[in-house]
């Protein structure tokens, strides 16, 4: 599975308990609405933090009625208080996704919808009163920033929205609740995830997680032998996970959309590349409706065609499944800006076959913080 451009491309039923704790909901509320300059970037935006707040989410959307499928969402010159910078300028990787080299935290570019989530660097949140940020567009084929006398018209303004909770302590004990919808010739049965999802948890149960099958469907597979995406094109992948949340019907539970060959087409760059599976998210389940906000899984063959399975047994499956849970819980490949050992056997590690099911202490901090975890 490989980052490329704005995206990771890389039966345990039960119902829930009466005694279970409700989470902390974490409900955004409109900041405003902002001009964008010539330069594709936001004006400086304060949002005010109220005392021992543990998380701060802020989303960027369009305005009501907009779409700019060429236009991503990214983050910069966010600073606490006003002076600790956390996150500066990004650059360019040779993987064509956007880095920065002098962030404290990280945040991921988006397409339709961006959500950035902090603390993401495995430390508690500091006491401040206030977060200042700008919003930055970026080209979605070429993640480059755009601007009006390179570009043409740009987007004029920007939603900004934010959430924050004051009772999200990263400590074990945490359950995530993930659905698995099949919309590939491939049969998923449960007797066949009863033997994947033990595996999966060989990840996270060592950090307090544990990672519940609430539901296993089947909707419609897409027309074609691949599903054809790109940073501008998410349209299909769209389509996918939002007929795949009227089937799954439950709130805070992460869709796994088992597909036909994914495939990754970047004409502007001449990029061509099957991909195991992507997740357009990092972290997911916090972006606006009709944002293709899923993880995304191979199903089928991208070599022997539609009849074939992608994975020769559940471990491959298993392997993928908690590599690709991992970004939407906010991970990033390794290396990564929490210091992680390229060279570790870490879950994150870029091909996630090779290695074991390990994640470190800051990155099962991030998972931890993730709203979608309960208690």
């Amino acid at each position: 599975m490989v980052l490329l451009l704005m995206m990771a491309a890389c039966s345990a039923h039960s119902a829930d308990s009466a005694a279970e704790k409700k989470p902390e909901s974490l409900d955004f509320t409109l900041l405003g609405t902002y001009p964008v300059g010539n330069d594709g970037r936001s004006e400086l935006i304060t949002l005010k933090v109220a005392s021992s707040t543990e998380l701060i989410a802020i989303r960027s959307t369009w305005p009501e009625g907009q779409s700019h499928p060429n236009f991503c969402f990214q983050l910069e010159e966010v600073r606490a208080d006003g002076t600790e910078q956390w996150v500066g300028k990004t650059t360019v990787s040779s993987e064509n996704h956007t880095t920065c080299s002098e962030c404290l935290h990280r945040v991921y570019m988006q397409a339709g919808s961006g959500a950035f989530l902090f603390p993401n660097n495995g430390q508690s949140l500091p006491e401040l009163s206030s977060l200042t940020f700008k919003v930055v567009l970026r080209d979605c084929l070429t993640a480059l920033p755009v601007s009006a006398d390179v570009d043409g018209p740009i987007p004029a303004h920007v939603v900004v929205e934010t959430g924050t909770l004051k009772n999200k302590p990263a400590a074990a004990g945490k359950r995530l609740s993930v659905a698995i919808v099949n919309a590939s010739n491939s049969s998923i049965t449960p007797e066949f995830m009863d033997v994947v999802m033990p595996l999966v948890q060989q990840a996270y149960q060592p950090i307090g997680v544990d990672i519940e099958l609430v539901s296993l469907s089947d909707i419609a597979r897409p027309d074609g032998e691949r599903l054809e995406y790109n940073g501008a094109n998410m349209s299909l992948l769209g389509d996918l996970a939002d007929t795949a949340a009227k089937s799954i019907g439950h709130k805070q539970t992460v869709p796994i959309i088992l597909t036909p060959c994914l495939h990754f087409e970047n004409p502007l760059l001449q990029i061509s590349n099957d991909v195991k599976a992507v997740v357009p998210h990092i972290p997911g389940g916090l972006v606006s409706p009709g944002s293709a906000d899923a993880v995304f899984v191979s199903a089928e063959s991208c070599l022997f065609g539609p009849d074939s399975p992608a994975w020769l047994d559940a471990d491959g499956l298993a392997r993928i499944l908690a590599h690709e849970l991992g970004h939407f819980l906010g991970l990033y490949h390794v290396p990564d800006h929490l210091g992680t050992d390229p060279q570790s056997d870490n879950l994150m590690h870029p091909d996630e076959l090779s290695v074991a099911f390990i994640i470190n202490p800051t990155q099962a901090d991030v998972i931890r913080r993730h709203p979608w975890l309960k208690e």
